[in-house]
């Protein structure tokens, strides 16, 4: 018999002996595990103080009239923020809707609002009337960011005032209706590249 013919037996019977004896290949392994792993997203949260309260509910303004009111911003997330965007919306309302006079302001132009934080006077909302800002983009107010490790809040000053132009007999009975002031929070735009040695 060749000696290739004894081998291809050889090697047949060893392979059919250890299907009889049910045995298996085995390779020794080793795993190593890191468990205990937590991911969590960071937390934006602005606190206004006071909070989700009316802060103008005046009847019989008269004009030339201010209104002041104070209100306080405070990071209490965990994430930087970078900007707090003020926004406004409301509804006017024309108790003499049969005035057709085009040249008389309406009462939302001859409301004005300020805004000052801390000793600025923010631009574009810097004795401006309700009509201009409620149409004007967002407006940022803050010029640093507010960070969690702030302990002083961030005070804000809102004035409204009734301006005077001795012709407002037309606006008798109106009424500025459902006045939201919106501060949105938001985070930066651009990560900061060395947060990542941090991470």
């Amino acid at each position: 018999m060749k000696k290739k013919t004894k081998l291809g037996l050889a090697i047949g019977s060893l392979i059919m002996g250890i299907s009889l004896l049910g045995g298996t290949f085995a390779f020794i392994t080793e795993t190593e595990e890191f468990a205990g792993n937590k991911i969590t997203a960071g937390n934006l949260d602005l606190l206004a103080d006071p909070s989700h309260t009316a802060l103008f509910k005046v009847s019989n303004l008269l004009p030339g009239e201010q209104m002041t009111r104070t209100i306080e911003l405070s990071n209490i997330g965990t994430l930087d923020i970078q900007e707090v965007l003020f926004d406004m919306n409301y509804e006017l309302t024309d108790a003499n809707p049969i005035d057709t006079d085009d040249s008389l302001n309406q009462l939302d132009e001859d409301l004005k609002i300020e805004i000052r934080v801390g000793d600025e006077l923010i631009d574009g909302l810097d004795g401006v009337s309700l009509f201009a800002a409620k149409s004007a983009d967002e407006k940022n107010i803050i010029n640093a960011a507010l960070t969690p490790d702030d302990v002083q809040p961030v005070e804000v000053e809102i004035i409204i005032t009734y301006e005077d132009n001795n012709n407002q007999n037309h606006q008798k009975g109106d009424s500025i209706d459902n006045l939201v002031l919106s501060f949105d929070a938001k985070q930066a735009d651009i990560i900061d590249p060395e947060r990542a040695n941090d991470l």
